[in-house]
């Protein structure tokens, strides 16, 4: 009998661990959607400032305006002050898509290995880019709306991107004549506001795995290393291979768990597409 008693006991111990576990998990997930719904804010906020009409009559040459250079210098001191106090944003973006081929207008960036350093590019470095994928679909967005996307260059759908970023881009339109004129993007270094909110956690019950949806990790932590940016090809099917159906491709699975291990869960970043996705995977570690 007490063999049996000590037994039910181990057993609703792990059950009510994994209960917080999985706590864990959706806690996780709300700090993760305050990230995507940030983003969504400031860039907004960014893509409906002053300067960004002003600039469009300054371009225009319209009588009265003051110049372009003018008004580029209020937009990127704005800009610059954004990136100051958020250290997780990589660079604003104003572009125009106007002209054919999309063509920044104001880029303030954040330097790659001088975090602090935050510098405004100037007009001779200010770039056309190749229309892509996420330039089509600006013109199909509204007035107000604003989509993210996860490690993808804003030019090319394709592209690798070497620091995981999720950009936030809002279209913008020209007031006096209703039609688009281009757009505003941020890009934040996601991979440092996940590593955050996971440091929040304190003891760890368990391993826990944000990845993309092929199952790349990109950032883990564990009670024995806590949290690691992994950058290394490190697949959590292979470290959770209970996983793999969830992460197989074409699978539409948004939670798989066996309540009692592990949990996996789809977190969807962006209601507007599908495809704006982190994947999250969690295991239970044995009691201490």
């Amino acid at each position: 009998a007490l063999m049996i008693t000590s037994h039910q006991n181990r057993v609703a111990r792990r059950k009510a661990r994994f209960e917080d576990f999985r706590s864990d998990a959706r806690e996780i997930e709300l700090q993760l959607h305050a990230v995507a719904e940030k983003t969504r804010k400031d860039v907004r906020f960014m893509s409906n400032l002053p300067p960004i009409q002003a600039i469009i009559h300054a371009k225009a040459g319209e009588e009265g305006a003051e110049s372009l250079e003018v008004w580029r210098d209020r937009l990127e001191t704005i800009y610059e002050g954004l990136l100051r106090a958020n250290p997780e944003y990589l660079g604003v973006t104003y572009l125009t898509v106007d002209e054919g081929n999309p063509r920044e207008i104001v880029r303030v960036e954040r330097n790659a290995t001088e975090q602090g350093f935050i510098s405004r590019v100037p007009d001779s470095r200010l770039t056309t880019l190749e229309p892509g994928a996420i330039m089509e679909e600006v013109k199909k967005m509204q007035p107000g709306d604003a989509r993210l996307v996860l490690g993808q260059r804003i030019a090319n759908e394709d592209a690798i991107v070497s620091r995981r970023s999720l950009i936030g881009v809002v279209p913008v339109f020209d007031d006096a004549s209703g039609d688009l004129y281009g757009l505003v993007a941020i890009e934040s270094n996601v991979t440092v506001q996940i590593e955050r909110i996971l440091d929040g956690f304190g003891m760890l019950l368990g391993s826990i795995y944000v990845t993309d949806m092929q199952g790349r990790v990109w950032v883990e932590a564990t009670p024995d290393y806590g949290v690691e940016i992994e950058s290394d090809d490190v697949n959590v099917t292979t470290l959770l291979p209970e996983t793999k159906e969830f992460y197989v491709e074409g699978s539409t699975m948004r939670h798989l768990s066996d309540d009692e291990e592990f949990v996996a869960m789809r977190v969807f970043l962006d209601p507007t597409d599908s495809s704006c996705i982190l994947g999250l995977a969690m295991q239970l570690s044995d009691e201490p």
